[in-house]
């Protein structure tokens, strides 16, 4: 606290030796992070020797721009990465910064932090030198599944679910989108069912009953170790709950494709959604009315006959815009001679041959 509250015209020099103070006698490698130091080579002149980082970030910039990456992070921001870096690694020599530490500087940031984003441009420099096995990516803390993800799923389950995503052919984000669903259908098993926690000992009844319980399913409901807690504990939206049905009908399909189960039962019968469930995904168009229509003037209002007579509908052409051909009256449906020409009150013709008088 001290040191963040050292004040006056050459605060940051100031700041920069007690830091530095900190950083030699006390091993506080991080201090400047602590204190929100905005500028670093002062200390880092201080720590390792004036101009003793000179060739670390004339490397990192050099090849950066050779590679022309973007100028908005060039020249300062990444050289408040390499320094910070470089500071935390207690060393003005690239190599001794490690993966480990470039990960732990990331989530010492948040994602839209500058400094953060020249770690990963960073990473880049020292991985094609050889410093670092592989660069930084966005999702290096969620590779691969977590182990408390699985192991709330019976191993049998979890096994035969482990050999498909091996083995199947969908698109690798396709298998990502059913993975999580499956192991849904594990702990559903484990739950309700402790006798089939197996593919092969499913029965018409248990997946007839894996339907019912998924039509009334929420979100959150076996998935309790799941990042994403949008919509928790509210009823199951129509496409979730077809997609909670359609992989494990497709799961199914697959493994008594490949033989590894004996069908039981026929999963394209009886593991589907009711027609009223996935009805809800389908979207539901309407008239649309002059004091409903968003943007006047530029589309096609329809509107229903107010003469009690449903069919015909009255239609009136509207100008689409810049380039548009307005529609001549071939193009217009033709309706019953005992409609051509009628009008309503708000002025819309009937399409078709008018009435002379």
């Amino acid at each position: 606290m001290f040191v963040a509250s050292v004040t006056g015209e050459s605060r940051h020099r100031r700041r920069a030796h007690l830091v530095a103070w900190g950083y030699l006698f006390g091993s506080h490698r991080r201090l400047h992070h602590r204190v929100g130091m905005p500028k670093l080579r002062p200390l880092a002149d201080f720590v390792f020797g004036h101009g003793a980082v000179d060739p670390a970030l004339e490397q990192v910039c050099t090849l950066l721009e050779r590679w022309e990456t973007s100028p908005k992070s060039q020249p300062e921001l990444v050289r408040s990465s390499v320094l910070d870096a470089l500071l935390s690694a207690g060393s003005p020599h690239l190599k001794d910064v490690t993966l480990e530490l470039l990960q732990d500087l990331v989530a010492d940031h948040p994602a839209s932090s500058a400094r953060r984003r020249g770690f990963f441009k960073m990473s880049r420099v020292l991985a094609a030198n050889g410093f670092i096995p592989e660069p930084l990516t966005g999702s290096h803390q969620q590779r691969g599944t977590r182990p408390e993800t699985v192991a709330s799923v019976p191993p049998e389950w979890l096994g035969m679910v482990l050999r498909w995503r091996k083995f199947s052919t969908n698109e690798p984000g396709t298998i990502r989108t059913k993975f999580p669903l499956l192991l849904v259908a594990g702990r559903w098993a484990a739950e309700r069912h402790p006798e089939a926690t197996s593919p092969q000992a499913w029965t018409r009844d248990i997946a007839a009953e894996y339907i019912a319980d998924t039509v009334i399913a929420v979100p959150g409901q076996w998935a309790d170790h799941s990042r994403n807690r949008t919509g928790w504990g509210e009823p199951l939206s129509a496409s979730g709950k077809a997609r909670r049905v359609d992989t494990i009908r497709s799961f199914f399909c697959d493994l008594i494709e490949w033989e590894w189960i004996t069908p039981r039962f026929d999963p394209r019968r009886v593991l589907a959604l009711p027609l009223s469930v996935r009805a809800g995904r389908d979207p539901d168009p309407r008239i649309i009315d002059d004091a409903d229509d968003p943007c006047p003037g530029r589309g096609v209002v329809v509107r229903r006959a107010t003469d009690g007579r449903d069919p015909p509908t009255r239609t009136r052409m509207r100008p689409l815009g810049p380039g548009h051909r307005p529609r001549q009256r071939r193009d217009l449906p033709r309706l019953s001679a005992a409609h051509s020409g009628e009008q309503d009150d708000g002025g819309i013709l009937q399409a078709g041959r008018p009435h002379r008088r």
